[in-house]
């Protein structure tokens, strides 16, 4: 995108997030360049996908519990 090759709506539009959260990361990535802070640390895994794998345990369990007391 910072290469002009794509509109930054075009960019959201393909990764499926909103042109805010775009200009988000763009800003964060630039205020942390030459800095030596890396502008999203983490452990590779999204937090959506951990709350999303967290839900989806509860409800496996939650199921199982209505399926056995029926």
């Amino acid at each position: 995108m910072e290469k002009h090759e794509k509109p930054v709506r075009q960019v959201a539009a393909d990764l499926g997030v909103n042109e805010n959260i775009l200009y988000w990361w763009i800003q964060q990535s630039r205020e942390a360049g030459g800095t030596g802070r890396t502008p999203f640390p983490g452990h590779g895994r999204p937090r959506d996908e951990l709350d999303f794998t967290s839900a989806l345990t509860r409800l496996r369990k939650e199921n199982k519990a209505l399926q056995e007391a029926v």
